[in-house]
């Protein structure tokens, strides 16, 4: 959606308030403007979830095996939230508060405290969500101590996820614009292309960023813990490869918000022409 003026005010307000407010009433303040109307970001990873839901729950076994390479009851808790977190709401951090971006990039401190507020309210919304479905679904079939150990992973890897696919929307950022509009436009190619592929991008960029933190959790638990006799990994490999995977997700949040600023600083004037002009999308 198009910034309104009002909006837009508000969101600059919030900026520069910043600085004088705590972590936590600027954490509040972006979880109101996510429930504020049109509430497109919240709107849109809902959609998601609601997609992925019906997708599991309906698709034949063969189309299921080929678009979810993950198996088992708990391996939907997974799945959901590579889906919840494949969307703009994740990647487009810049074009989706254009206000607050313009205000805040000059100052490094203050785009690096604007980046983890923003990073924190998607992060723990997609969660809450799926660590609420994992521990559901781990209760149902008694699998308390692999369940447990998923939940560790599930709450702490959308944080380090988010953290990193935002370096998306910094290089490469998008104006909310209505459908319509896009559609009006759809003869301005390479404006088109450019968007529907920063669209598309976050499906697949954000399923392999969670890949590679559980992959590495994984062969941790393999090579220090052992395996049961249907070939899982035991209480000590379950331990090991939850506690690596969410360091891993852990250290990417610490660490992604410096290539975020050194991707904003080198395209700093360049991205603040873009985004004051609504008009190229």
């Amino acid at each position: 959606m198009a910034t309104q003026p009002s909006e837009a005010m508000v969101g600059a307000a919030g900026a520069s308030a910043s600085t004088s407010r705590s972590f936590q009433a600027d954490l509040a303040a972006e979880f109101e403007r996510l429930l504020r109307p049109p509430r497109d970001e919240l709107t849109s990873i809902a959609i998601d979830a609601v997609l992925v839901s019906v997708a599991w729950a309906l698709l034949p076994a063969s189309v299921h095996e080929w678009l979810f390479s993950l198996s088992g009851p708990m391996a939907f808790a997974v799945v959901l939230q590579a889906w919840m977190l494949g969307d703009s709401a994740t990647t487009n951090v810049l074009g989706n508060d254009v206000a607050a971006a313009l205000e805040t990039m000059p100052d490094p401190a203050r785009f690096r405290r604007l980046l983890r507020i923003k990073t924190v309210a998607v992060a723990s919304i997609v969660a809450a969500t799926c660590v609420l479905v994992c521990a559901v679904v781990a209760a149902a079939q008694h699998a308390f101590l692999s369940g447990l150990m998923l939940c560790a992973v599930l709450l702490v890897a959308p944080f380090g996820a988010v953290a990193l696919a935002e370096w998306v929307g910094i290089r490469w950022p998008y104006h909310r614009r209505p459908l319509q509009w896009r559609w009006e436009q759809r003869r301005m190619y390479r404006r088109t292309v450019r968007w529907l592929l920063l669209v598309m991008s976050p499906l697949l960029l954000v399923p392999t960023i969670l890949a590679a933190f559980l992959a590495s959790g994984i062969a941790a638990g393999s090579a220090l813990g052992g395996r049961n006799a249907h070939g899982h990994l035991d209480a000590t490999g379950l331990t090991i490869a939850a506690g690596v995977a969410a360091l891993c997700a852990a250290g990417a949040f610490v660490a992604a918000p410096h290539g975020s600023i050194t991707l904003a600083r080198r395209r700093q004037a360049a991205l603040r022409d873009f985004l004051r002009d609504p008009g190229r999308g």
